[in-house]
């Protein structure tokens, strides 16, 4: 959708987490280095939905500094790139030990808050995505579901409705 002019990187780690006391933070991840290595122009974040496991509940309340952590180590780059913040897809099942009502009263609100204090622009795509059936089982979007995704971001980072 990009075109010619943009290199786009994936350095997407299946189950990671924002919580930085979790068994897998993003920011401590391998991916999380070759995407700095990657020097940016555009980071695009969207995490969060594995931090709705109840495992991670007594973290919560860290959940926002900890994502805070993450942006600012993506601005402090040497080539300071423009950070976007995704409201990841809803979650429609807990059958994967996920909490549906902690993703969407504390994880999607946090998000938000985090967004609004770095005054940094938001990709609404757990708005977009309200139906069950861009998933696979609940949490993974299938192939029209990415598509939704890759479209809203798309729209939001060129401004097209």
């Amino acid at each position: 959708m990009l075109g010619k002019k943009y290199l786009v990187g994936n350095f997407g780690v299946c189950g990671s987490k924002i919580t930085l006391d979790s068994d897998s933070p993003y920011l401590y991840s391998n991916a999380f280095k070759d995407a700095a290595k990657f020097q940016p122009d555009i980071v695009v974040i969207m995490l969060g939905t594995n931090d709705a496991s109840p495992e991670l509940e007594q973290y919560h309340g860290t959940f926002a500094n900890d994502y805070l952590t993450l942006i600012e180590r993506f601005q402090a780059l040497a080539n300071k790139p423009q950070v976007w913040v995704v409201l990841p897809p809803p979650i429609f099942t807990d059958w994967m030990g996920l909490s549906i009502e902690a993703f969407s009263r504390e994880i999607i609100p946090a998000i938000t808050q985090v967004a609004a204090k770095k005054n940094l622009p938001i990709i609404d795509v757990y708005s977009a995505m309200q139906n069950p059936c861009y998933f696979t089982d609940g949490v993974h979007p299938n192939e029209e579901g990415a598509k939704l995704i890759a479209e809203a971001v798309y729209r939001a980072m060129f401004k097209e409705k």
